[in-house]
């Protein structure tokens, strides 16, 4: 039967690029859940303030990292604060970030500003 080989060589090439395509997208999943900080929780430093109120120390304040932006070693990390961090933040915190409408529940800081808890 004519052009069958052909058939036949385009049926194995299709198969062997969906393979590598499936090992591609694998591997980029395991890459980036590696390295990938999202639902970690992390405590602010000492010595940390908040980046829109420099006069507020933020050290000790723990939350979950719920977003992780740009790429190391500029990483930002959005963080969503805990219960025990919005309870015993201070008010005046909460008022300035209402009266700029900024929302005091998260942050976001750079990677290197918290660690692991």
């Amino acid at each position: 039967m004519p052009g069958s080989g052909s058939l036949r060589q385009a049926f194995v090439l299709r198969r062997i690029s969906q393979n590598l395509q499936q090992v591609v997208t694998d591997t980029m999943a395991k890459k980036k859940s590696a390295n990938d900080a999202t639902g970690r929780k992390v405590r602010v430093k000492a010595e940390v303030t908040s980046p829109e109120f420099p006069e507020i120390l933020l050290a000790g304040w723990i939350g979950t990292v719920v977003e992780v932006t740009g790429k190391p070693p500029a990483e930002k990390y959005v963080i969503e604060w805990d219960a025990e961090t919005l309870s015993s933040m201070p008010a005046d915190y909460i008022t300035r970030c209402e009266a700029q409408q900024l929302y005091h529940l998260m942050a976001c800081l750079d990677a290197e500003a918290v660690e692991a808890v």
